[in-house]
C-alpha cells in the first residue's frame, strides 16, 4: 500500500484539521487553539470504537 493509503482505507485523513480551518476562515494561533477541542472531539466520536471488553 503507498503513502497514504492506510489512511484513506480507513476513512483518517492526517491533514484533515489543516482543512477545517481554513473551512472556518481561521488564520490565527489563538483561534485555532479554541477551536480544536472541539474538532478533536468530534473526530474522535467519529472514530472511537468501544472495546469488547
Amino acid at each position: 500500500m503507498g503513502v497514504g493509503g492506510v489512511e484513506r482505507k480507513h476513512g483518517v485523513y492526517q491533514d484533515r484539521a489543516v482543512k477545517e480551518l481554513r473551512l472556518e476562515g481561521i488564520r490565527d494561533i489563538e483561534t485555532a487553539n479554541q477551536f480544536l477541542p472541539g474538532f478533536a472531539e468530534s473526530l474522535n466520536a467519529k472514530f472511537a470504537v468501544q472495546p469488547r471488553r
